[in-house]
């Protein structure tokens, strides 16, 4: 349900905002050239392509039927090790790349897992939840508002995810 609201309304802000900066930062070349790679390096598409799109996509779907199914993927973080184990297990990626990946990246989701986990198991997200009602005698646009600052106000000190997880029971 999330999806067939999010998805069309991302393109059409996308394309709102394409429009605008065109508008506005006027290009000068009608067309860009990009110099010429060279195709010598670039090994043709393999099995290996094909296994690491098909890893990749199956992990967004089962991101995507996470909360339906929340017995059967169980923790959002297993789906998220699928990935990582596969590509590092078959050889695809090796230690060399392991060392490349930066961990502040991987600490940044692993606390905000962390963060939403922990709010779940406190009873912080049921009492948030329990606002709901209160908020649905406001009118649409003021509602829209404060929702905005309340989630432009948690963006700036914790992470989108924990943020998310806040907003969710509520909205």
């Amino acid at each position: 349900t999330w999806m067939l609201l999010a998805f069309p309304t991302a393109i059409v802000i996308n394309l709102v905002e394409w429009f605008y900066l065109v508008m506005v930062y006027k290009p000068q070349k009608a067309q860009v050239r990009i110099p010429e790679q060279d195709t010598d390096t670039l090994e043709p598409w393999g099995l290996k392509h094909t296994y690491v799109c098909g890893i990749t996509l199956l992990t967004i779907i089962l991101w995507t039927i996470q909360e339906t199914f929340p017995d059967v993927l169980g923790h959002v973080g297993i789906t998220s090790l699928i990935p990582v184990i596969t590509f590092f297990g078959s050889g695809i990626m090796d230690i060399t790349d392991f060392h490349k990946i930066r961990w502040s990246t991987l600490a940044l989701m692993g606390g905000g897992l962390a963060l939403g986990e922990a709010m779940k198991l406190s009873g912080l997200l049921d009492l948030v939840g329990v606002m709901g009602p209160a908020l649905a005698k406001i009118s649409l646009w003021p509602l829209l508002f404060i929702f905005l600052l309340f989630a432009a106000i948690l963006g700036s000190l914790i992470n989108s995810t924990s943020t998310a997880s806040i907003l969710y029971p509520v909205i």
